[in-house]
C-alpha cells in the first residue's frame, strides 16, 4: 500500500500541539525517552501528553508519528517497543496523514489520529489502558527534561531576547536624547558667542572674515580703528584678546559638533 506523502513528522507534531494546546490544560512534550542514558532497552515515544486540568482530566497519552506506510510495517513488527512507555500510558494513538494506516491493522486498544487542515482529529479512538504501571523514576525524569527543553527553555530565550532588546533599544533612545541634547547646546552657545563677535565687529567696523593685513588702506574701516582706540585707549587690546577667545571657543565647538555628526553617521567627510 503506497500513498504520496504531504506531511513531514515536524508538522504532525505542531498540529498535535496545536489540536492540544497549553493554553486550555495540555501540556505536549516531544521525543520523550525511557532512560536518561542511551542505555541497551531505551525506548522513546515521538510525544506524550499530559492533562493538567481536572476539566480534561489528567490522563496520559503516547504518541507515535508515521509518515508513511513503511514507517508503520517497522512499527508493528517490533510492538513492545512502544510498550516500554505505553504501558505507563492510559491511551496510545498513531498520527499519520489520512490513508497511510488501515485501521484495522491497528492494535485493539491503539487510536489512529489523522489531519485535519491545522490540527489532528480521530479516525479510531484509543481505548484506555486499565492496567497502567507506575512511572519509573526514569522516566519521570525525562519528562522534567523535555517539559524544560520543550516550553521553559525557549520561554527564558524568549524572554531574554525581548529583555535584550528594550534594554538595546532604551540605550540607543537615551544616547540619541543626549546627542540631541548636546547638539542644542553647542549650537546655542555658538549662535551666542556669533551675535557678541558680531556686536564687537560693529564696534570696530571690520568684518573678520574678511581681514588681509596685506591691504589695509584699501578697507574704509581704518578710521574707525583710530577713532576707536583713541575713544578706548588701552580697553581695545583688552577686548580683541576676548574676542579672540570667544572665537576660538566657536571654532572648537563647532568642530566638536562635527565630531559629533561625523560619529553618529550623519556627516561624510
Amino acid at each position: 500500500m503506497t500513498k504520496k506523502n504531504e506531511y513531514t513528522e515536524n508538522d504532525l507534531f505542531e498540529m498535535l500541539r496545536n489540536t492540544y494546546p497549553f493554553e486550555k490544560g495540555h501540556c505536549v512534550l516531544k521525543q520523550v525517552r525511557s532512560s536518561v542514558w542511551n542505555n541497551f532497552g531505551m525506548r522513546t515515544a515521538d510525544a506524550i501528553s499530559i492533562g493538567l486540568w481536572p476539566s480534561v482530566g489528567h490522563d496520559i497519552t503516547g504518541y507515535e508519528i508515521k509518515i508513511s506506510y513503511q514507517d508503520w510495517l517497522r512499527e508493528i513488527r517490533e510492538p513492545e517497543k512502544s510498550s516500554v512507555i505505553g504501558k505507563h500510558c492510559n491511551y496510545w494513538y498513531i498520527v499519520a496523514p489520512k490513508g497511510i494506516i488501515p485501521k484495522n491493522e491497528l492494535p485493539e486498544k491503539w487510536g489512529l489520529l489523522v489531519p485535519a487542515r491545522k490540527y489532528l482529529k480521530i479516525e479510531k479512538p484509543a481505548l484506555k489502558n486499565d492496567d497502567v504501571e507506575p512511572m519509573t523514576n526514569e522516566l519521570i525524569a525525562n519528562i522534567f527534561r523535555r517539559f524544560y527543553e520543550d516550553v521553559e527553555k525557549p520561554n527564558q530565550i524568549s524572554l531574554r531576547r525581548k529583555y535584550n532588546e528594550g534594554f538595546r533599544d532604551g540605550l540607543e533612545e537615551a544616547q540619541q536624547r543626549g546627542i540631541d541634547d548636546k547638539t542644542k547646546k553647542i549650537i546655542n552657545q555658538y549662535e551666542q558667542l556669533k551675535k557678541e563677535v558680531n556686536k564687537f565687529e560693529e564696534k570696530i567696523g571690520i568684518k573678520l572674515d574678511k581681514f588681509d593685513n596685506t591691504d589695509w588702506a584699501n578697507f574704509g574701516w581704518t578710521p574707525n580703528i583710530l577713532k576707536w582706540m583713541k575713544d578706548h585707549g588701552h580697553q581695545m587690546a583688552i577686548n580683541v584678546i576676548i574676542a579672540g577667545e570667544k572665537i576660538n571657543r566657536a571654532n572648537d565647538m563647532i568642530q566638536e559638533m562635527v565630531d559629533l555628526l561625523k560619529m553618529e553617521g550623519m556627516a561624510s567627510y
